[in-house]
């Protein structure tokens, strides 16, 4: 019986063997050597892009990419308005090749969750990514060319294992550095025990109790609950010391000149969430992140952490129930905390003239299959006018045109998916915003995505001047616009989902 028990196993380990002979093979076991610089000037020649691309620095590419050892890269990206993306990974060897790909993988995965909430069309375009380990290499291409999969197969194979298309190019170097996941810069969790513990801080703290029955439906990296949807949370602590290298070297660099203030957004997860479902979801503790990403910024940085101020209204209409953004009302109690780490008073919300948009169906209503419950029940928009009743404000488009517009437009005919852009013209690389009842000179720089425009009107009545940039489209350096502006502060708006995403983060860290 233990002869037979014997040969049972050996034979289980050959099959085993061969099986991981067998994953060994094809393009990923090949000895290409190809230059690399030339592979990307036909790939970019031969395929076709739906936009202008530009090379990545050298300097920044790790910015976007965590590399392997050993591991250079050459990046080609497209404008924050498109999801194109072309690049080579070479590493020292294919076992090193195949941890570059699953790194790719995941930083594809991330883009596409990047993209989802306000570029669906490029998110759909993410979806036909060609990511392939060819020996030692890793390309990356995203376009909607459908041969590229077969350029890169017909060029790798015309050189084949000979060499023939010359000596290895020089990419840029990377540092080592582990994958982006949950694990910040000590390699342990933020979120610790989920978001479990905010059930007791309520407690505690005398906040708010949220109940509302029903049960929990799952989406990927959404749920909902009735008609009601949050994002699940994770924290990157890698990407969380990105961001904060990025923000600490714009204070370092502008320190004497300009005071620069951090505004850290929760999600709706992190505060309206119910009570009982804290623990019991796979959301990590927003608080534990915020105070996280709050200790990595340097003195010359003043962070702006709303989270309290959010949580003492929590069972207030302060993140919508269809949308993955805040409400105005949520924008409000952010920039009352803002207010008072800037020495000034906020100005009331009665003391402003609002008005409301009904009909508003978000990005979680896309997310949950287009939810019945959520379209039976939409969201309705409140924004708030400025009390400074002589404003202006121009924006310039991705490809320079510029618009007069107003800092809250009248979006009643627009579509429910459209209504957000009520606030400040929406989501454009440049937007400049003049308060004529002011004569102080005062000038500002917001550098924001999406969450800022819900709060960028409240601070209208503070600066003569607003220059609003919107890190995902515009291509300049910040230090070089607030010098040139001559501004006073320069205020960065941004939500915890950004600060997870490599792709973001390195988008924000170019222009700083």
């Amino acid at each position: 019986m233990k002869s037979v028990c014997k040969r049972v196993f050996y034979i289980f380990l050959l099959l085993l063997l061969c099986a991981a002979l067998a994953g060994c093979g094809g393009d990923s076991a090949k000895d290409y050597q190809i230059n690399e610089a030339d592979f990307m000037s036909a790939m970019l020649s031969q395929v076709s892009f739906d936009c202008d691309m530009y090379q990545v620095k050298p300097d920044s590419v790790e910015n976007f990419f965590t590399l392997e050892e050993g591991t250079t890269a050459m990046v080609f990206m497209g404008s924050g308005s498109y999801a194109d993306h072309a690049g080579i990974f070479t590493s020292p060897d294919a076992e090193t090749a195949a941890k570059t790909l699953e790194m790719v993988q995941t930083y594809v995965e991330d883009l596409k969750h990047s993209f989802e909430d306000y570029l669906p069309e490029e998110a759909a375009k993410i979806d036909g990514a060609v990511a392939e380990q060819k020996g030692r290499y890793v390309v990356l291409c995203i376009t909607s060319d459908d041969g590229a999969k077969s350029f890169i197969q017909d060029y790798f194979d015309q050189f084949g294992e000979s060499g023939s298309a010359g000596e290895k190019g020089e990419g840029p170097s990377g540092e080592p550095a582990e994958n982006s996941d949950a694990a910040d810069s000590e390699g342990e969790s933020a979120g610790g025990e989920n978001a479990g513990d905010n059930t007791g801080e309520a407690a505690e703290t005398s906040y708010p109790v949220i109940e509302k029955e029903g049960e929990v439906e799952t989406y990927g990296y959404v749920i909902a609950v009735g008609d009601t949807a949050y994002e699940l949370y994770s924290y990157s602590g890698k990407a969380a010391e990105k961001y904060a290298e990025a923000i600490n070297g714009a204070a370092e660099s502008l320190k004497g000149e300009a005071k620069v203030y951090d505004v850290l957004i929760p999600l709706g997860s992190g505060i309206t969430l119910p009570d009982r479902l804290y623990g019991e979801i796979p959301s990590e503790s927003q608080k534990k992140a915020l105070q996280s990403i709050g200790e990595k910024m340097s003195d010359d940085v003043t962070v702006v952490n709303p989270y309290e101020n959010l949580m003492k209204h929590r069972d207030e209409y302060i993140y919508f129930r269809t949308d993955h953004h805040w409400t105005a009302d949520g924008a409000y109690y952010a920039y009352e905390t803002f207010c008072q780490a800037a020495g000034i008073l906020p100005i009331p919300r009665e003391n402003r003239e609002s008005v409301d948009f009904e009909g508003f169906l978000g990005s979680f209503y896309k997310d949950t299959n287009e939810s019945k419950k959520m379209k039976e029940n939409p969201d309705t928009i409140r924004a708030y006018y400025p009390v400074s009743s002589d404003t202006a404000l121009t924006y310039k488009t991705a490809d320079g045109k510029s618009n007069d517009w107003q800092v809250i437009h009248d979006v009643t005919d627009y579509g429910a998916s459209t209504k957000y852009s009520t606030f400040i013209a929406g989501d454009n690389p440049y937007t400049v915003i003049r308060n004529r009842e002011l004569d102080d000179d005062s000038r500002c720089v917001v550098v924001k995505e999406s969450f800022g425009n819900a709060l960028i009107p409240f601070l209208v009545d503070h600066y003569e001047k607003i220059y609003v940039i919107d890190y995902r489209y515009w291509q300049g350096s910040i230090e070089e616009l607030v010098r040139v502006k001559k501004a006073d502060d320069v205020i960065f708006l941004n939500n915890l989902s950004m600060i997870r995403s490599d792709y973001l983060v390195g988008k924000l860290a170019e222009i700083l």
